[in-house]
């Protein structure tokens, strides 16, 4: 049993649409992933920076005590 030319082809160009949808589904996907680890990291910096900072003025408080 052989295939026909226009199966092979069609095949093929199913395959292709496959591939290139799961490709731009990856773009995405790793796009999102960036995102959220720059919100993150922000977020941290932002806490981070927050506790050091209550860390000084609780320090000159105490020591004005």
């Amino acid at each position: 049993m052989s295939r026909s030319p226009q199966n092979s082809r069609n095949q093929r160009a199913r395959a292709e649409k496959d591939r290139a949808r799961l490709y731009s589904a990856r773009v995405q996907w790793n796009k999102k992933v960036e995102l959220r680890r720059q919100r993150d990291t922000i977020i941290a910096s932002v806490c981070g920076s927050v506790v050091v900072l209550a860390a000084i003025v609780s320090q000159f408080f105490v020591a004005q005590a």
